[in-house]
């Protein structure tokens, strides 16, 4: 078994515990201080396949708690899922725009984290390039998640074109 292959192996067994509750992904994502670094730096790489599993893994783990998207936005995921938005299309896209949804959703706070990390620059991409509907439709969340803590919120995604973009969004238009 290749290193790549044993990685990809890893943050997919990983995923199959932290998916099942709270407790789980705590225990996943707290094994050592380095597992949130590894699976961040995993959201980078070349093979597309790891990119996924990672992608899952903070999807998950960021649903979970506030601890749990606090620990992703410190090992520096809102910048590598903002890349993973702009760079990968199809289903690493979908669950990079869920996870910085969900890890908006927890708090103010984590929510400008998210917005600092430049994300919304590629999620207004997403809403104008992308085909998939499940894509457009986490994209479309995930901006709401970003503004729906404040009018602040609102202010600091509204100066990218997000508002016109949402507005432009119709079924059927990308066909």
């Amino acid at each position: 078994m290749t290193a790549r292959l044993a990685q990809l192996e890893a943050l997919t067994a990983l995923w199959s515990v932290a998916r099942h509750s709270a407790a789980l992904a705590e225990l996943v994502a707290t094994l050592d201080d380095d597992v949130m670094a590894g699976v961040v730096a995993a959201l980078l790489d070349h093979k597309e396949a790891v990119r996924h599993a990672a992608a899952l893994l903070v999807r998950d783990l960021s649903k979970r708690t506030l601890q749990l998207s606090q620990l992703a936005v410190d090992a520096g995921a809102g910048s590598a899922l903002a890349q993973l938005l702009k760079d990968t299309p199809g289903p690493c896209r979908l669950h990079a725009a869920v996870a910085l949804g969900y890890i908006a959703a927890h708090s103010p706070v984590l929510a400008l984290a998210v917005i600092a990390a430049q994300v919304v620059e590629g999620l207004v991409a997403v809403l104008r390039e992308d085909d998939d509907e499940a894509v457009l439709e986490a994209a479309a969340w995930t901006l709401g998640q970003l503004g729906r803590h404040s009018a602040k919120h609102v202010e600091e995604i509204a100066g990218q074109h997000v508002l016109t973009t949402l507005a432009e969004v119709r079924p059927g238009t990308k066909d």
